[in-house]
């Protein structure tokens, strides 16, 4: 390749380079080492590197743990790449015997292990400033380009050369304050604006809290923890409802403890908000079971549906009825029925209405009560990050199970000057 002889992977047949440690240089330890990589840059592209480890908290099988990857920008030709690996055990745990492997699409002229560092090697600079500079994508004035989900040294310089102006990070309630009430630990995120601060980008830290996998430990299992109940089976999710009064209250503290710290650093590009449901949007629990979002809290009960099975709901449910009403003798022609005190009232299916026009009282109350949890949300925001660019995380395809009224969230979160993503 470019007049060198190498070893390629074409990344069609096969995905991966494996590469044998000389077992007296290094086997069965707990080394750090410098991986110095002679590679064509075709790029733009990160080239996996994936290492026998020794670290026991490692995530994936530990034959196969992810280091920082080569940064290719696209130059067309032959570059040094090196990378810093911990905690490399080498113990000829991988495919054939192997100790690494370089994973994509990629052409290798030369491979050096070493426990020095070369010289002039800056883990924080893993590209040379000039080189990235001249090979980096120009975006619009004014426009703003965001990845996710968080980034190292290696990934955040080769998203800078993208013309990608911020990274996305799930900013979770329960990542910064699981130990216990007030045990505040920022190190995860402290380490994050780092990097991208080195690199030259933004932070969108995604502010999660009531997601079945964002509630600290403290709370999910003390007695302020009233989850969502679904009205088809009766049972409980993980998910905070909202309509929770102990919820609030913590938000806010959350939400201002995360604007003290990092609201004037200057890092931060915008503020992203995941105020329920499965993965931070504006709408109820829905989707498949399991999966990650069961890491942390362990498995729960999810599926589309109503969520509003319990007495927390129902009593909001009856109080908007009384308001709309004014007396039960209106209800009560209103809905066909003959109930004979307002306590008789309580939610249900839509399907298990009394009429049309029960059914359309549940819903409507059902998508504004989401539609208000999302105002609330951005001007409590508001308060803590005056001067920032707010938006709401909204999904779904419209269904009224869901509860996101698009339209209604636009309009009650505009007077903040927040948008929707």
């Amino acid at each position: 390749v470019a007049g060198r002889p190498c070893r390629k992977v074409a990344g069609d047949k096969s995905g991966y380079l494996y590469v044998q440690v000389a077992d007296d240089a290094f086997h069965v330890g707990d080394f750090t080492v410098y991986l110095t990589c002679n590679v064509f840059d075709d790029g733009p592209r990160l080239v996996g590197v994936q290492y026998d480890s020794q670290a026991a908290e490692s995530t994936i099988a530990t034959q196969y743990r992810g280091g920082p990857g080569l940064v290719l920008l696209g130059t067309g030709k032959w570059v040094r790449r090196t990378v810093k690996i911990e905690h490399a055990r080498f113990a000829n745990g991988q495919n054939h015997g192997s100790d690494l492997r370089l994973a994509g699409k990629c052409a290798v002229a030369r491979i050096e292990l070493s426990d020095e560092a070369p010289a002039g090697f800056d883990p924080d600079r893993p590209v040379p400033a000039a080189e990235l500079t001249a090979n980096q994508v120009k975006i619009g004035n004014g426009m703003e380009l965001t990845f996710g989900n968080d980034a190292d040294a290696n990934s955040a310089l080769l998203f800078r050369a993208f013309g990608v102006t911020s990274v996305e990070s799930y900013v979770t309630w329960q990542s910064v304050e699981d130990a216990g009430k007030g045990q505040w630990d920022w190190s995860h995120w402290d380490r994050q604006v780092a990097v991208l601060k080195q690199a030259g980008l933004k932070w969108v830290p995604f502010l999660i809290a009531g997601c079945a996998y964002a509630t600290p430990k403290w709370f999910r299992e003390g007695p302020q923890h009233h989850p969502y109940v679904c009205l088809d089976h009766g049972k409980p999710s993980k998910v905070e409802s909202l309509w929770n009064p102990a919820l609030k209250p913590e938000i806010d503290r959350f939400l201002a403890a995360f604007a003290d710290r990092y609201r004037d650093t200057g890092v931060i590009e915008s503020v992203l908000l995941g105020i329920t449901g499965i993965y931070g949007e504006s709408i109820y629990p829905a989707g498949p079971e399991g999966g990650w979002t069961a890491d942390i809290p362990g498995p729960y009960h999810n599926h589309g549906g109503w969520w509003a099975g319990y007495d927390l709901a129902a009593a909001d449910f009856r109080a908007r009825l009384r308001k709309q009403y004014a007396s039960l003798d209106k209800l009560n022609a209103a809905w066909g029925t003959k109930l004979a005190n307002g306590d008789a009232v309580t939610t249900f299916l839509p399907d298990k209405a009394p009429n049309a026009t029960a059914r359309e009282d549940f819903v409507r109350w059902y998508e504004e009560t989401m539609t208000e949890w999302s105002r609330w949300w951005v001007e409590v925001t508001r308060k803590h990050f005056p001067k920032t660019e707010i938006y709401l995380c909204t999904g779904g395809d419209g269904a009224p199970y869901l509860g996101a009224d698009f339209t209604a969230q636009a309009k009650a979160i505009a007077p903040y000057g927040a948008g929707i993503r």
